[in-house]
């Protein structure tokens, strides 16, 4: 309580002001001394110094890996770097096979919306690095489309 909000008329707070706090036995004293710790114990540095030896072990095993131990990780049946072909897409092409009203929403009474669904066909075509491997890919799409209505 503050004592610029004492009120000396009330019986209550004229006992809880005159109240003081006991004094803390000798025992319960000395043996909150004796508990704090003088310094700081060795155990303490335990955990960061061995995350920091797992981080160091760990960075130098990873930049060791060399060209040799990537050949020898491979499968004898997997094709060599000089196999391998760089696709880029050269023609795509997007059609419209199928249109459908969800239905209409009224959020705001003057702004009705309705929701379509547009179903696409996206048909894209790519060209190899080697100038001539192609590769065709065709994939379904499906877009929801908010159309605000107009009310006279």
């Amino acid at each position: 309580m503050n004592a610029e909000q004492f009120d000396p008329n009330d019986p209550l707070e004229a006992r809880l002001h005159a109240m003081r706090p006991a004094e803390m036995p000798a025992e319960l004293a000395e043996s909150l001394v004796r508990a704090q710790p003088g310094r700081i114990h060795w155990l303490a540095y335990t955990a960061p110094l061995a995350a920091a030896a797992v981080w160091l072990v760990a960075s130098l095993l990873s930049s060791r890996e060399t060209a040799n131990d990537v050949e020898t990780a491979r499968a004898p049946d997997s094709p060599t770097p000089s196999d391998l072909r760089v696709y880029i897409p050269v023609e795509e092409k997007s059609t419209l096979v199928d249109v459908e009203d969800l239905g209409l929403l009224e959020t705001i009474p003057a702004r009705p919306v309705r929701i379509m669904r547009y179903t696409w066909i996206d048909d894209t075509t790519f060209r190899g690095d080697d100038g001539y491997s192609t590769l065709r890919r065709t994939k379904p799409r499906e877009q929801f489309v908010p159309v605000v209505l107009q009310v006279y």
